[in-house]
């Protein structure tokens, strides 16, 4: 999977060729341009919001599992390695 495709939308045109026809279909392809707002439908950490045992948010293309309650303390920094656990890159 590619997340380097410039936002835009793309003309694709796919043609089918058998032994005694061929098809061609036309098809429009938009590409959304930034970052989606978190990891598989897994919410973006915030450095506002408070966090619960068991909280799952998606930051810097990891996902993190909490296991203490907090607020601000940012997913990977040196001083949250309790607070957080890397479930791996998204």
């Amino acid at each position: 999977m590619s997340s380097s495709a410039t936002a835009g939308t793309y003309t694709l045109t796919v043609t089918g060729t058998g032994t005694s026809v061929t098809h061609t279909a036309t098809f429009s392809l938009t590409v959304s341009g930034g970052t989606p707002p978190g990891c598989g439908g897994v919410t973006a950490w915030s450095s506002t919001k408070p966090y619960v045992p068991g909280d799952q948010v998606s930051y810097n293309g990891h996902l993190w599992k909490s296991t203490r309650y907090s607020t601000g303390a940012e997913p990977g920094a040196p001083g949250s390695w309790a607070v957080w656990t890397d479930a791996g890159t998204c």
